[in-house]
């Protein structure tokens, strides 16, 4: 007789396969697999992945599932991830065959399978080495036991004890020995590093200089740091021209790099007095404004940007970026809304959307997005954690 079923259980199922595909993906991170700004290098770190794979790599054939499913060097594709997830369950791996098994729960990839769910679920669950695959795998199980008549539950568990019993130990995932890609370098040299495209930010040399009430004469009191040639060459043309509003957002941009935000807040500030609709000066002022913890003043710099330019995309990020620090957490959805409309795949803009709906009590999909973003960009959580935004 089949178990009764309601609607909570197949949130259950969504969200265990939201959870595990979300370690796949952090466990890609931790082999600094990445979304290059180069789109070719992702190609050939795919192409590097794929051999191996075909050659017989379990570990490759994993990641090649991961890539798959989050469209990274390869076309997107549900069906040819499933592929390579089972490929590498069938070789013993353990994070594998719980992505397997949530698959086949949900059919995403492949056609909906109890028996086959509860078959690679109830073999992770038993042979898995890292207790967070364990104890997930066996949430999962709960959920499919729900939902399952007696002799399909019997069925599916005498499959995986064929499987247990032809490997006595399965083969954990590792960081597979081929080439990897570097990491993409910062953004545009003239947005400040905002968590959706730059690099962590260089410390700079020394420490910043104290607060000046001119901040001419703060500059030429901090003259003795170096800073490079490119802010050597911004410095003197506005010494040549004390209005050259873009020298000034420029140099504003390398401070804020090197997190010296009180001068890039000037020199912002300088900026938008010369040209008060330059909406890239209130965007980078709005940012720098919130690292030094000014959130209430930079979400007004933001609400200036978007009021010229409504469809500007890092003033949207840069906006719900300060509400999700002031706890707005439906204005922070809102937001990233917005920004990821106009660009689907920004992630900071998925991150920060996930971790305000996680605090709106959405886990389901707060979940989804944080994945989506971390296969984006592997270093997303990182940049957040810098902010002081947690989940």
């Amino acid at each position: 007789m089949a178990r009764k079923t309601n609607r909570s259980s197949d949130h259950g199922i969504l969200f265990g396969l939201q959870a595990f595909a979300c370690l796949a993906i952090v466990l890609i991170a931790d082999s600094r697999i990445s979304h290059a700004a180069d789109q070719s290098a992702d190609t050939t770190m795919a192409n590097h992945y794929l051999q191996a794979a075909k050659d017989g790599d379990v570990n490759s054939q994993y990641y090649m599932g991961a890539l798959y499913s989050a469209g990274v060097g390869v076309s997107l594709s549900d069906s040819e991830g499933f592929h390579w997830f089972l490929l590498a369950a069938e070789h013993g791996n353990s994070e594998a065959r719980i992505i397997v098994g949530a698959s086949y729960a949900i059919g995403r990839g492949v056609a909906r399978s109890y028996v086959d769910a509860y078959k690679w679920t109830f073999v992770a669950a038993t042979s898995a080495d890292l207790p967070e695959t364990r104890n997930g795998a066996r949430q999962l199980l709960d959920v499919l036991t729900s939902r399952m008549s007696d002799k399909d539950i019997a069925e599916g568990r005498k499959l995986a004890q064929s499987i247990l019993s032809a490997s006595n130990q399965p083969a954990r995932p590792a960081q597979p020995q081929v080439a990897q890609p570097a990491r993409p370098g910062a953004g545009n040299d003239d947005r400040p590093p905002a968590p959706s495209q730059a690099t962590r930010p260089a410390a700079p040399e020394t420490a910043p200089p104290g607060r000046a009430e001119d901040g001419n004469d703060q500059h030429i009191a901090s003259k003795e740091i170096p800073r490079g040639s490119d802010y050597d060459r911004l410095t003197g043309d506005i010494d040549r021209d004390p209005n050259n509003a873009e020298a000034y957002i420029k140099r504003g941009s390398i401070l804020v790099q090197r997190r010296e935000y009180a001068l890039a807040n000037q020199d912002l500030s300088e900026a938008i007095r010369l040209n008060p609709n330059n909406i890239r000066a209130l965007n980078n002022r709005c940012w720098t404004r919130i690292m030094l913890g000014q959130v209430d003043t930079a979400v007004g710099d933001c609400d200036a940007a978007l009021k010229i330019q409504p469809d500007f995309v890092d003033a949207l990020d840069s906006r719900g970026l300060a509400n999700l620090k002031l706890s707005h957490f439906d204005r922070a959805v809102s937001d990233f809304n917005a920004a990821l409309r106009l660009k689907p795949k920004l992630a900071s803009s998925l991150y920060g959307r996930g971790i305000a709906r996680m605090r709106l009590g959405d886990k389901v999909e707060g979940g989804f997005d944080m994945a989506s973003a971390l296969a984006i960009d592997p270093n997303i959580r990182d940049q957040f954690d810098q902010l002081g935004v947690h989940w």
